[in-house]
């Protein structure tokens, strides 16, 4: 895609506060009962993302945790859409495990605890108690909540080898040309092969739009930067942001289990 698909422009991040920020990933299965790919945006579709930071040297036993004990329950909830997991490679801000699990809006999330519950009890133990273990092991967390809008997308960026989460704070007044952009900019990067899914927050800490948008390696990220500066939507987009965060995420294989790209 850096040969051909994206021609090397300027770099559009003047004027505003970036946070770039390396992570690595992991791709756990799509767990949907009625075949929806893993974390490609549908109509009414809710993402929760929850961040963690860990005491020193107990992130190893909360991700051996979710991957023996916790992985197990989501395969049974069938009002999961499906669940990712990321670990921080390179951060200026605390994070070191993030969770993302996505539903049928909150609805669906609530459904979900229910079966949550009963697949806990019939494995032995509880909800509560999984939560609990992880908690001992952590400092904190953050939960957001992403209600995804499919038509700011297209295709599942997770899916790529890296991914980049953009985080967007609005102009006060602008979000009308800001979302109109949005989806200009999808069409754009649907027609040049970028997986993108894009949603807005519904809770978070004043943050108003994420985007996830896939890529092959850094200088297919370093391109979609330069390039997108010089479309008209880009330069809306970027007129109408007062702060953005970046993070790039990738394979996380110890996470994952047998199958589980294939559910």
């Amino acid at each position: 895609m850096h040969d051909s698909r994206l021609a090397r422009t300027g770099v559009p991040v003047r004027g505003l506060l970036v946070r770039t920020v390396l992570l690595l990933s992991v791709a756990i299965p799509s767990v949907s009962s009625d075949g929806v790919e893993a974390q490609t945006p549908v109509e009414g579709e809710l993402r929760q993302f929850v961040s963690f930071t860990f005491q020193p040297g107990r992130m190893g036993d909360a991700v051996t945790l979710y991957r023996e004990e916790v992985v197990p329950l989501y395969e049974q909830d069938s009002h999961l859409l499906s669940f990712r997991a990321f670990r921080e490679a390179e951060s200026p801000v605390p994070v070191e495990l993030v969770v993302v699990r996505a539903f049928r809006g909150m609805a669906g999330m609530d459904a979900s605890g229910g079966d949550l519950r009963a697949a806990a009890e019939r494995a032995g133990t509880s909800v509560g108690a999984l939560y609990g273990r992880i908690a001992a092991f952590s400092t904190g967390h953050i939960d957001e909540f992403v209600a995804m809008v499919p038509e700011w997308g297209s295709g599942d960026p997770t899916a790529s080898r890296l991914t980049a989460f953009v985080r967007l704070r609005l102009v006060p007044g602008l979000r009308q040309e800001a979302e109109a952009a949005l989806a200009e900019l999808a069409t754009w990067e649907r027609e040049h092969g970028i997986a993108v899914a894009a949603g807005r927050f519904i809770l978070s800490d004043g943050w108003e739009v994420m985007r996830l948008v896939g890529f092959g390696d850094l200088a297919e990220y370093e391109e979609w930067l330069r390039a997108t500066a010089e479309t008209p939507a880009g330069a809306v987009l970027r007129a109408a942001t007062v702060e953005r965060s970046t993070a790039l995420l990738g394979p996380m294989p110890e996470l994952e289990r047998d199958g589980s790209r294939e559910r």
